[in-house]
């Protein structure tokens, strides 16, 4: 398994609805993969996005 790296110098603005789409958006960029919105929405916490990108990079 690896684990989720975001570069530090990334800023989410926090407390906006728009967050969440901006850790997706940026996890999707830094991977270079795409993520289905139903596939996204079955996460119910990080270990469930942990396991989506993990599938998605083998």
């Amino acid at each position: 398994m690896k684990f989720l790296m975001i570069p530090k110098q990334t800023r989410f603005p926090v407390g906006t609805h728009s967050s969440h789409a901006n850790v997706i958006l940026t996890i999707e960029k830094e991977y270079n993969i795409r993520l289905k919105h139903i596939e996204v929405l079955k996460c119910k916490n990080l270990g469930d996005l942990q396991r989506l990108v993990d599938s998605k990079l083998s």
